[in-house]
Order: structure tokens, then sequence, then C-alpha cells
């Protein structure tokens, strides 16, 4: 033997053979949002995989040497809806979403028109699109006044002497209050007392009813007040009666006093 030599595939190095094909990563760099490509190498025997280049990420692009977001969400600036007061829009993309905010939709508050005299504004708190605010939303009177349609009349507050229910005109001249009334005067035939107008009625000698009742007058019966006799209405049976509210139906429909009868 003379010498000796490198079998195929290797290469002499010194007093050694080594590999004559070299498997290394051709990239060993890459961009965020990116994966390295790789392929198979064998050497000598051996089989190994190495890295040949890179290659976006699903949902991203390459811009140069550059991996971008392929969605675009443009005026989605915020992180969080706590800004966000009428609501929210969101958009995600590669993994993040961003919000943007709805514009307000508020209707705008409207406060009250005019209100009468002796009258004040009912107000309430009310939020449009420019804030919280307080508007009127409708008036009552004040005190001492009562509503009268669209206006504030002064009320009348009735003492205790209005305490008659009706005065008729024919026993004197009236004044009402609060649906009651008293006589500020009386006519001929009465006397004004706690503002009522009783009759007089003469303190004269009784006489005896005449013959036959009351002729002419139909549900009628003779009634002796006083000493004065008249000729009333069946359903007015006392004196108290005739006082309070029957004297002119005693006198009208029944004939009058007893020198009538």
């Amino acid at each position: 033997q003379t010498g000796w030599k490198c079998n195929s595939g290797y290469t002499q190095s010194g007093s050694a053979c080594v590999c004559a094909t070299s498997c290394t990563n051709k990239v060993t760099t890459k961009p965020a949002n990116s994966s390295y490509t790789t392929s198979s190498c064998t050497a000598c025997g051996v089989t190994s995989t190495i890295q040949t280049g890179w290659s976006c990420n699903s949902g991203y692009t390459q811009s140069g040497s550059a991996c971008v977001c392929a969605t675009s969400c443009a005026g989605y600036t915020l992180a969080s809806t706590s800004s966000c007061l009428y609501g929210y829009y969101s958009c995600t993309a590669c993994g993040t979403t961003k919000y943007k905010c709805k514009a307000c939709n508020l209707p705008t508050c409207a406060s009250f028109g005019s209100k009468p005299f002796n009258s004040s504004y009912i107000t309430s708190l009310c939020t449009d699109c420019s804030g919280t605010k307080t508007v009127n939303i409708g008036w009552k009177c004040n005190p001492g006044y009562n509503q009268n349609g669209d206006f504030c009349v002064k009320e009348i507050v009735c003492d205790s002497s209005y305490r008659l229910t009706t005065c008729p005109a024919l026993r004197g001249t009236s004044v009402s209050c609060g649906g009651k009334c008293k006589y500020t005067s009386c006519k001929t035939g009465f006397s004004l007392l706690n503002g009522d107008c009783i009759a007089k009625l003469d303190p004269i000698e009784p006489i005896d009813p005449p013959s036959g009742g009351c002729t002419g007058a139909i549900n009628h019966i003779p009634l002796t007040c006083n000493g004065r006799k008249y000729c009333c209405p069946s359903n007015i049976t006392s004196c108290a009666q005739m006082n309070n509210s029957g004297m002119q139906a005693c006198i009208t429909s029944g004939g009058g006093f007893d020198e009538a009868l």
C-alpha cells in the first residue's frame, strides 16, 4: 500500500477525512409574527432539517422585511369601552380587539313653556347629549291659590258664618262662599239672626181653625204658630220646619195668614 484517499462524499482535512457537504441553516433571524420555512438536508448519510427562510403567520401579510396585520381596524383606537356612554363598536384584528364609541342618540331635553301668575315651575333632572340639566316639566299654583283652567286664582277662605245651604231671595239679601250662604239683610216680616232671616210671627191669641180645615187647598193642613194660623203643605208639620224653609210655601200655596183662611 502506497497511501490512502477519502471516500466519496468526504474530503481530506490534514490527516482526516471530513464530510464534503455541510447542512447549515440558511437564515437565522425572522421578523415578528412569522415562522421559519424549512427543508431536509442530507450530508454524509445524515439527514437533518435546516431553516431556509421565513413566512408571515396567518392573518398577517409581508411588508418589506416585516409582517403586518392583514385586517385594518381604522378608527378603532380604544382598548376598552369604559368611556363609551351610549354604546360602542368593536373590531378584532390579529388577535387584538379595539373599540370606538357610538355617538349620543338621546333626545334633546325640552323645557316647559310659560306659566301663569301666582304659580311656580315643577322641575326635574334631564340628561341629553349636552349633559345633565334641570328643566321645567310643568307648573303648580302657589300656596293660597287654586288652579282654575290655565290660571291661578286666590283661594277663598269661608268662615263659619256661611252655614246655610240655600238662601231664597224672598227672605232677604245674601252672599255665598264655598257652596254655602248667609243673609246680610232681611225683608219685611223677617229678622236677621246669625246670618239667617227668621220669620217674624206676631204673638196673637190662637184662633180656632175654620170649619172644614184648609178649604180650597188640596193636601194642605192647618198649622198654628205663635198664635197665627197657616195653611201649609202636608209635609210641613211643625213651626220649626216652617221657620227654616217653608214660610213661603205656607203663604203662597195655602192661602197665607189666618186672616185669609
